[in-house]
């Protein structure tokens, strides 16, 4: 994982312990007054019959009326601020898993690259056995003339890949020169 992605993940985490910490210490340490509780439930308000009961209240003091209004407004700011604090929260945490989703998305296409690099190299590993083989049936005379125009890694390639037998043939298939080098390349003294 690249370290961009894993500190950017690590800040968006911690931003989201922060919120939800500050949500539930809002929740918890701002209860509604027992006094408001009280009042509400003696004028029998409901939340979403609250505006209908206060007007047919006309035999109750406006002082009463009052009361309860502004209870029910500090109820309201309470539910404004609790409903504030759960979006952040939820705005948090769609962004996290945004990022967490591209994390995976990302992951899944570089073990896909991964596997078909894999593959191509075991399709190369099974060609240049099969290769190999067909070497190792030649005789020096036959395979002087090609030996001649490959690379040197190519021909240390086939030299890992023979049986010890077939292996002379190989390096008396080229000239002393040739020979010498590719036998300190294979030794690892160039």
């Amino acid at each position: 994982m690249k370290p961009a992605i894993k500190w950017s993940l690590i800040l968006v985490i911690l931003f989201i312990l922060v919120m939800t910490l500050s949500f539930v210490g809002l929740v918890y340490t701002s209860p509604i007054q027992t006094d408001e509780i009280v009042s509400i439930k003696n004028t029998n308000v409901n939340r979403s019959h609250a505006a209908d009961d206060i007007s047919h209240q006309k035999d109750s003091p406006p002082g009463e009326t009052l009361q309860i209004i502004d209870s029910l407004k500090n109820i309201i700011k309470k539910n404004t601020g609790d409903n504030f604090f759960i979006k952040i929260t939820v705005d948090s945490l769609s962004e996290a898993l945004e990022i967490k989703n591209e994390l995976i998305e990302n992951q899944l296409k570089q073990i896909e690259f991964l596997e078909k690099q894999v593959q191509v190299a075991e399709q190369k590993g099974d060609f240049l056995k099969e290769l190999t083989k067909t070497y190792e049936t030649m005789k020096v005379t036959e395979i002087r003339p090609i030996l001649e125009k490959l690379d040197n890694a190519t021909i240390i390639a086939l030299y890992k890949n023979m049986s010890g037998r077939t292996r002379k043939n190989l390096i008396n298939g080229l000239s002393s020169d040739r020979a010498a080098q590719i036998t300190k390349e294979l030794a690892g003294t160039q």
